[in-house]
């Protein structure tokens, strides 16, 4: 909740104490990495997003994790995540809105933008945060943001 909300500072203090009840929680792992990132720490959320690399399949944690890596300058290792994300959802259902985001960390908007109309169309739980998610603050700007905020619902 802290980390939607922006305050990344308390979402970082939240997740400390959380992980020093639950040290082997990838998904504690990533939500640090992600608040670091958004704070501007690319060093703290790189060795967190690699912890959660480390010992986590969860679809969810790897796209997450893959956005990191992308925004905190791991191209390589974002665009591996994604290319098994893309890869695994021949098989599974893997929700296409946290692939959109690891794009958008990556800067590859139009792709973004192809996994967040699949995340319409395949009425995906996860665009009820497109109002408020901050990885997606960069493409707010966009037309096609305003169009799917629409599409949805909710008012741009």
């Amino acid at each position: 909740y802290y980390f939607m909300a922006r305050d990344y500072n308390r979402a970082i203090e939240q997740e400390q104490r959380t992980l020093h009840f639950q040290p082997d929680c990838p998904y504690c792992d990533v939500t640090l990495a992600m608040a670091y990132a958004e704070k501007g720490d690319k060093p703290h959320a790189l060795v967190e997003a690699h912890k959660a690399d480390r010992y986590s399949d969860s679809p969810l944690v790897r796209a997450e994790t893959g956005r990191v890596f992308a925004i905190s300058g791991d191209r390589a290792d974002a665009e591996r995540l994604a290319g098994e994300l893309v890869e695994l959802t021949k098989k599974r259902f893997i929700c296409p809105y946290e692939i959109a985001t690891t794009y958008v960390g990556l800067g590859q908007i139009d792709e973004a933008f192809r996994w967040l109309e699949k995340g319409y169309q395949q009425r995906s739980v996860c665009m009820i945060f497109l109002k408020v998610d901050p990885r997606l603050d960069s493409i707010r700007g966009d037309p096609r943001y305003a169009a799917l905020m629409n599409k949805v619902g909710f008012q741009p």
